[in-house]
């Protein structure tokens, strides 16, 4: 029937709303929402700014207060990102710069809130590379010295 209807401004028809209608509260009692609208008999909470902020106790001192404080958060401390030597000879080619722009732009470092790269031995480099990081393994700093390549050390800088 539907299917054979023109449909345009003169031929509109109504269609039915799944919209739940809303609890009306303090209707009477056979409502089953009478009297007390649903909100039990006296106290704070029956009350029309009932409220109590969050982790309130009735004035009792509060969970988060009785606990004892653990640790603390290091300001000085500084986010290294922690990439191993076989990445590195994986993805670069010998004689190729390796900085943390080229790093970023390759995709090996994804995040902006670095503070700095740290370079750890994975295998022994076998071609020579240019290295520009924050900090190095000693024991690498030497094997890439020995294979023909460079190693360039920034300190207190943060990397942006």
């Amino acid at each position: 029937m539907i299917n054979n209807i023109y449909f345009g401004l003169h031929n509109l028809i109504q269609i039915k709303s799944h919209k739940k209608r809303s609890k009306r509260v303090g209707r009477g009692e056979s409502s089953g929402w009478g009297k007390t609208s649903g909100r039990g008999h006296k106290g704070q909470k029956a009350r029309k700014s009932g409220h109590t902020k969050f982790g309130f106790e009735g004035g009792q001192t509060p969970l988060i207060r009785r606990l004892p404080k653990r640790g603390f958060k290091n300001i000085h401390s500084r986010m290294l990102k922690v990439i191993n030597m076989d990445k590195i000879l994986s993805f670069f080619p010998p004689n190729s710069v390796v900085n943390l722009k080229v790093l970023r732009a390759n995709n090996i470092v994804k995040t902006n809130k670095l503070q700095g790269l740290k370079l750890v031995k994975g295998i022994k480099p076998i071609h020579p590379i240019e290295i520009t990081l924050n900090k190095i393994s000693q024991v690498l700093k030497s094997d890439i010295e020995q294979a023909g390549g460079s190693v360039k050390i920034i300190k207190n800088t943060y990397i942006r």
